[in-house]
């Protein structure tokens, strides 16, 4: 795999949690919309964006076939701050939506959200821009 052109655009596509908004949060240049008011919001361990940039690769048969598109993945950040439960909910190619599962597998751990003093799991919605220029 190579990384030919991935837009990752931060700022126009946020990442959110399903439910009604009530809550805006951002990570940096990310913004996560969430359904609940947190005590404290889930963090990441590491820069988001960064981390990334850093580890999506383009899927050399998607490059080679012209696909790109935007990728929709939610995932969970559970009590305990681990990523889990990757799920594609749209996608315009299936190469696309395999790595986007691969990058959230490597994904480090968060500090959990916390609500009421207790820490709560959290789903997300990340869109992923997979672009060839």
């Amino acid at each position: 795999m190579h990384k030919i052109v991935l837009i990752l655009v931060l700022s126009l596509y946020p990442m959110m949690a399903f439910g009604q908004t009530t809550d805006t949060l951002f990570y940096s240049g990310l913004k996560l919309t969430s359904s609940i008011k947190f005590d404290k919001r889930p963090e990441p361990s590491t820069d988001l964006g960064s981390f990334i940039w850093k580890n999506i690769m383009y899927p050399d048969d998607a490059r080679e076939g012209g696909i790109q598109g935007k990728v929709y993945i939610q995932f969970t950040i559970d009590e305990t701050g681990k990523v889990t439960k990757p799920l594609i909910v749209s996608s315009p190619h299936k190469l696309l939506s395999d790595e986007a599962i691969r990058l959230v597998g490597l994904m480090p751990a968060w500090s959990p959200a916390i609500l009421n003093s207790a820490p709560i799991s959290v789903s997300l919605l990340m869109p992923l821009v997979f672009k060839m220029e």
